[in-house]
């Protein structure tokens, strides 16, 4: 089995990026941490490139797509899957690409190692069971909770936690946010879901890892009547980092390649 895996968090619309990494980690494992759709003034027509996009992507070899936050609404446009930035023309645009057998495909967690695990925005400590083996609780949850998505049922994996008006206090593994991620002793742990400027890590009880730090870069735009030219703010480009997994050491690395941090396992 393949060991080694180049591990991509969150690109909100811009898979083109994403690929441009994986070109330069030929035969590598790629999994990505979900959260492939909505971007700050994206658009419909956006939105239906990165679904086609997708629906390519899982038919190749050796990746692996965990679901984020904002993608299970795109799946089953029902009301309890609904995040902020997704919207119904998004959804009716890109559904038809959005077939059952990729949300099928789509995880909720991937164990990296036995004592290894990603999500998307991390398993906090009082998320976890209390008794079950970790791996054998996982599994179920994931299966109930794309049940709850299909049927539009509550399930406590969407709830967005109180810190964004939901009602748990910690949120699940698709909305914990890294503010109030508690370690789970003895379990590492990758994820990305909560922008920082740069990756972040805790290594209280066992690495804890939060990959995503879109790349921050002022942009302007011409107006159509004037020659002069407009600041229109920051623009958020993603991934702006990404990890590499070889053996029992963790690369972390910028968007531009550069070896940001060394783990080892």
């Amino acid at each position: 089995m393949n060991n080694r895996f180049l591990i991509i968090p969150d690109i909100h619309l811009e898979h083109e990026r994403a690929e441009a990494i994986i070109a330069r980690y030929p035969g590598f494992q790629v999994l990505f941490l979900g959260d492939y759709f909505d971007a700050f003034n994206d658009s419909v027509s956006g939105h239906v490139n990165t679904a086609k996009w997708l629906a390519w992507s899982v038919q190749q070899k050796d990746r692996t797509h965990l679901l984020g936050n904002h993608d299970p609404y795109y799946f089953t446009g029902k009301r309890f899957c609904e995040c902020p930035g997704n919207s119904q023309e998004k959804y009716e645009g890109g559904r038809q690409h959005l077939i059952p057998e990729i949300w099928f495909s789509m995880r909720t967690h991937f164990w990296l190692r036995s004592n290894f695990l990603a999500t998307h925005a991390g398993l906090s400590r009082s998320q976890a069971h209390p008794v079950l083996p970790q791996d054998e609780f996982l599994a179920k949850q994931e299966e109930q909770f794309k049940a709850a998505c299909q049927h539009n049922l509550d399930h406590p994996w969407l709830d967005w936690g109180t810190r964004r008006q939901g009602s748990t206090r910690i949120a699940g593994p698709l909305w914990c946010d890294w503010g109030v991620f508690k370690p789970i002793p003895g379990l590492h742990q990758v994820f990305g879901h909560s922008p920082r400027e740069k990756p972040k890590v805790r290594f209280a009880e066992g690495w804890n890892i939060n990959l995503d730090s879109p790349v921050r870069i002022s942009y302007k735009k011409t107006t159509n009547q004037l020659v002069r030219r407009v600041v229109d703010g920051m623009k958020l480009h993603y991934p702006g980092s990404y990890a590499v997994l070889d053996e029992n050491t963790l690369f972390m690395f910028g968007d531009d390649g550069k070896l940001g941090r060394k783990l080892n396992l």
